[in-house]
């Protein structure tokens, strides 16, 4: 769903893929690696109990810039990947990742707090069709695990 979401947005990030000098005719690829990027990292923050972290992303509008560890994280993810899977040199993978995860981590916040979703992680789960069954489950494992050592169990 995630992915789906950001394909969505093809067109405004054509314009950007462009004016980092990229060839428009690997839009798709990117728009896709874009996604699993963002999917892999933010499930990874969410998982190991960063949810609250991952919430914020997209309800707090100034938490795009580039010393939010998240979108660093997806950033280079996503440079591995543009490197990887597309060819491109470092520099100017890590330069369009910069430019278009922060856009799209934008859109995505604009579109959840305009969206009928809750303000919260079950809400963010639903919006971006992320596995909240299996975040909330692990959270109540770490939790529980915590509490009941406190507790003698």
């Amino acid at each position: 769903m995630l992915e789906n979401l950001i394909d969505s947005f093809k067109d405004q990030l054509s314009s950007k893929i462009s004016e980092s000098g990229v060839s428009t005719d690997k839009v798709d690829d990117i728009v896709k690696l874009s996604g699993s990027s963002m999917s892999e990292e933010l499930m990874s923050k969410a998982s190991s109990g960063g949810m609250d972290s991952v919430l914020s992303l997209f309800t707090d509008e100034s938490s795009t810039n580039s010393s939010n560890s998240i979108v660093q994280g997806i950033v280079g993810n996503l440079t591995g990947k543009l490197s990887s899977s597309l060819g491109m040199d470092a520099g100017t993978a890590n330069g369009l990742a910069s430019k278009i995860i922060p856009y799209i981590i934008d859109m995505l916040g604009d579109k959840f707090r305009k969206s009928d979703s809750s303000n919260d992680a079950a809400g963010l789960a639903e919006f971006a069709g992320l596995d909240a069954g299996g975040m909330i489950e692990k959270a109540k494992g770490l939790l529980g695990g915590k509490l009941g050592g406190l507790f003698g169990k």
